[in-house]
């Protein structure tokens, strides 16, 4: 009885991470109080039972396992595509707001597809690395939040650029040199009907 009771004293954090782990995973339906959790692996010294809370706290940040108001762990159900509006950064680092409330996702640039300010989204949540944020990527924009967008027109001879604020866009605004033709010809007018249409179906490419 002795040295089974130094080996449950002595229980690591990787072994406690395992047990749970596996606890977890046999009963997704079920909801487990801490005391619980502590007579399930033995956690009798305050020690080992704060190496316990370390662990739960560690799944909670890995999105493994849900902690609810009244103190209940369980394990996270994972949805892999959800909804939220997206938020663009200056520095890179967008967020997607979910409307489920949850809290904010990250999504990096590169991520971003051509979501612009506001946009309601539906992102595909990445597989997560250790100790990094949980990420998504863009996967379907579902509804614009602007259709019209002021800006600074640059032409050339073969094309021109709507240079917008950076706030709202990370990329430019790609202008063919036919849609120009028009604003020549019709004036004013024609010039906010097409950049209208240009706009909805966002032809952007990225500054070089």
């Amino acid at each position: 009885m002795d040295k089974k009771s130094s080996k449950k004293k002595r229980m690591g954090k990787k072994k406690i991470d395992e047990i749970l782990q596996k606890l977890f995973i046999e009963n997704k339906t079920k909801n487990f109080e801490a005391k619980e959790i502590f007579s399930i692996i033995g956690a009798k010294t305050h020690p080992m039972k704060m190496s316990c809370i370390d662990v739960l706290r560690d799944f909670i940040l890995d999105d493994f396992v849900s902690k609810d108001n009244k103190g209940f762990y369980k394990y996270s159900v994972k949805t892999q595509v959800i909804e939220g509006t997206f938020m663009r950064k200056r520095n890179g680092h967008n967020i997607v707001i979910p409307d489920d409330g949850g809290q904010p996702i990250l999504v990096f640039e590169r991520n971003a597809g051509q979501a612009l300010n506001g946009d309601h989204v539906s992102v595909t949540l990445l597989a997560r690395r250790k100790e990094h944020a949980r990420e998504a990527e863009v996967a379907k924009i579902l509804k614009r939040a602007h259709d019209t967008f002021v800006g600074t027109l640059q032409v050339s001879k073969n094309y021109a650029f709507l240079i917008t604020d950076k706030r709202i866009m990370a990329n430019d605004i790609f202008i063919p040199t036919k849609w120009l033709k028009f604003f020549h010809t019709y004036g004013i007018l024609w010039q906010y009907i097409l950049l209208t249409i240009i706009l909805t179906n966002l032809f952007i490419v990225p500054m070089r």
